[in-house]
């Protein structure tokens, strides 16, 4: 069964809108045609904007020159600079204070970091993959005595481990190139 009550009502509606337009049509037809506004081309704004900048600018030429006579010119330049180099001292604090925080961040984030191995440690202290974490750690602050105790453990439970036999040279020549 095919249902044509859809289609029935997409007629009802298209006849409904013809017979409202023919009904209309004589009313459009009586009505005057209204008048376009003029409207004004993109030159006409622009040179709208102009004089409007020109004046502007004159007018500013003209202040200025009135505070050049009544010396506030030189008492203004004074003061905006006072001005400025005020705002530059508190952009310094604001900047030094956040420097602050973020170092206390970073030394926080260590040592939870530092925590946490040396938790492993306590907990397996044959594990040297928490031994050599620990020592990359200490490596990377250049903490580099500690680092060299981390290593040296290594080697102790794992002679043959390699990255730690490299770490201690490298750190054996960091040691010899700097003196202490």
């Amino acid at each position: 069964m095919y249902n044509f009550f859809p289609q029935f009502i997409i007629v009802l509606a298209i006849s409904a809108i013809l017979v409202i337009i023919i009904r209309k049509l004589p009313a459009l037809s009586r009505q005057e045609q209204v008048p376009k506004k003029e409207e004004v081309s993109f030159r006409g704004r622009w040179e709208f904007l102009e004089r409007g900048l020109n004046y502007s600018i004159k007018e500013l030429g003209r202040n200025i020159e009135v505070l050049k006579q009544k010396k506030y010119f030189k008492g203004f330049w004074e003061f905006l600079e006072k001005f400025l180099r005020r705002i530059r001292v508190l952009f310094l604090k604001i900047d030094n204070r956040i420097s602050g925080w973020i170092e206390r961040l970073k030394k926080a984030q260590d040592m939870a970091e530092e925590k946490k191995w040396i938790k492993i440690i306590i907990s397996d202290p044959r594990n040297i993959e928490a031994y050599k974490n620990l020592g990359e750690f200490y490596f990377q602050r250049r903490a580099y005595g500690k680092a060299e105790e981390s290593f040296k453990k290594v080697l102790a439970l794992n002679p043959h481990n390699e990255e730690a036999t490299k770490r201690l040279k490298e750190l054996k020549t960091l040691k010899e190139q700097s003196p202490m």
